[in-house]
């Protein structure tokens, strides 16, 4: 599973992912909600979120939350 980052707010920025209105993630990227409810952002295009809002996976894999990895 790949880590998280920090998602952006601020000015409408072209060629990123929105989130809601004031939260972004960069071209390329998915965005998800955070352990606490923050938006997040998946390094991978179109990737799954994970239910523990740390992690997510590629598109095509699900998070498998016993072993903290991603399966096909």
């Amino acid at each position: 599973m790949t880590a998280l980052s920090e998602a952006s707010g601020g000015a409408h920025k072209v060629g990123v992912i929105r989130c809601d209105s004031r939260f972004y993630c960069p071209q390329g990227k998915s965005c998800c909600k955070g352990p606490k409810g923050q938006w997040t952002c998946c390094p991978y295009p179109l990737g799954q979120c994970c239910a523990d809002g740390r992690h997510c996976c590629m598109y095509g894999y699900k998070c498998d939350p016993s072993s903290l990895s991603c399966t096909k």
